[in-house]
């Protein structure tokens, strides 16, 4: 089964020892019950607790530690194939993505990898936020933590 998502990534100060959070944000055009067994796909497992919508990560981005960094059930490994191009790896499958030289310029980096290395501390959010509002019906979010994966492949 293929599925529609967008990717956008979102980037900020979180005044914790001046580190830069990076949230890497997949909206999936599903309805919450075939994203909560999306992610069941992705991580084996029920444990899994919905977060706030992507409309609260919007209003309140970098002004709540504990939103991105309470009890995680489960991590993320990128993979880095090209400047824009990546691999968000769980245990059981993974989602291919890119994000565009626009977005790399804006935080005046050249590639995905660099954006997220150094001192940043680093995360997922799969959420059906875009299909919920086009369809009037509730969103979930979910977050995950991410692990750079060293030495990522690199298919220049």
């Amino acid at each position: 089964m293929e599925i529609e998502y967008s990717c956008k990534v979102v980037r900020y100060n979180s005044g914790e020892g001046f580190k830069t959070d990076v949230v890497l944000i997949f909206d999936f055009l599903l309805d919450s019950g075939s994203l909560r067994k999306l992610l069941k796909h992705f991580t084996v497992s029920a444990m899994y607790i919905p977060i706030k919508t992507i409309a609260f990560i919007d209003e309140n981005i970098g002004k709540l530690a504990e939103f991105y960094h309470s009890d995680i059930m489960t991590r993320a490994k990128i993979e880095f194939i090209d400047s824009n191009n990546f691999s968000i790896n769980f245990r059981n499958d993974a989602i291919q993505s890119f994000i565009s030289n626009k977005a790399l310029k804006q935080w005046n980096v050249k590639s995905v990898e660099e954006m997220l290395t150094g001192d940043t501390l680093n995360s997922v959010i799969l959420t059906n936020y875009t299909y919920g509002q086009n369809h009037a019906e509730a969103t979930e979010a979910y977050h995950i933590t991410l692990k750079l994966e060293p030495g990522g492949r690199r298919d220049v």
